[in-house]
């Protein structure tokens, strides 16, 4: 049976910076037993997959699309890994995909993955960038499989 959202509590959604967007959430206010008042933001769809303490990520990026077809636990490894685009230092813009200088001033791209404490490294010449990018994506899919996330 599918889980109803509770009325008692007022729903809305909260940008959040580390994410560079939004998640639905509700806010609780209860008060101690030294009579404090406090609160605490309760997710959305932590809510409605009972998941407190995990990770729960939304398949297809959209962290306001909480259907429950698109939300899975896991954990912090996999949420980590299906994500979208490079990170913000990334000279070249393509996840995976690094602009490296060599001692003696050679420069090459470097596509690089790392799982379960595991590093994979792959070298492509100047002229390869387009090769290091679909190499990139290839190798995404193979190692991350439903996690490997949009580059």
């Amino acid at each position: 049976m599918q889980k109803l959202i509770d009325l008692n509590y007022s729903w809305h959604r909260a940008y959040y910076k580390k994410i560079k967007g939004y998640y639905a959430c509700a806010t609780e206010y209860f008060e101690t037993e030294d009579g404090k008042s406090k609160h605490r933001t309760i997710l959305l769809h932590t809510y409605l997959t009972n998941s407190k303490n995990k990770y729960v990520d939304h398949k297809n990026h959209n962290t306001l699309d909480n259907r429950k077809d698109n939300l899975r636990v896991t954990n912090n490894a996999r949420n980590s890994q299906h994500r979208n685009g490079a990170n913000k230092n990334n000279k070249t813009g393509v996840r995976n995909v690094h602009l490296v200088t060599r001692y003696g001033g050679k420069q090459l791209y470097l596509v690089q993955l790392m799982k379960n404490g595991e590093r994979y490294k792959w070298e492509f010449e100047l002229n390869e960038f387009q090769e290091a990018c679909d190499f990139a994506e290839l190798k995404r899919q193979e190692i991350f499989g439903e996690f490997a996330g949009n580059g």
